[in-house]
């Protein structure tokens, strides 16, 4: 059966909110959070199985991503990544380090 994702936003939405703002601290962040939950949800071809859990869990790692991007993009650790980037021998042709892809 297909999702109804208005449905889904008007019960599920403010589950999705509160857990996204918990972990985030904020909560511009999390309406953010609670945006892309629903985008990738219309996106994916899930079934309507236990809702709840499926949107708790897309909202715990919706949120853990940017938490990980949050930390990411802190001065001095984004100085380090863009040294790496520069230096890794990339290959954009194989979409991997050392232009190589093993079978």
């Amino acid at each position: 059966m297909a999702i109804d994702i208005k449905t889904w936003y008007e019960k599920y939405g403010p589950m999705v909110f509160r857990r996204c703002k918990g972990m985030l601290h904020s909560e511009e962040d999390a309406l953010d959070a609670v945006h892309d939950v629903f985008v990738q949800l219309m996106r994916a071809k899930l079934d309507d199985r236990y809702p709840s859990s499926l949107l708790y869990t897309m909202a715990t790692n919706t949120c853990l991503n940017k938490l990980r991007w949050r930390k990411l993009l802190q001065p001095g650790i984004l100085k380090i990544v863009r040294c790496w980037v520069r230096a890794a021998p990339y290959n954009w042709h194989t979409m991997s380090l050392g232009g190589k892809i093993s079978a």
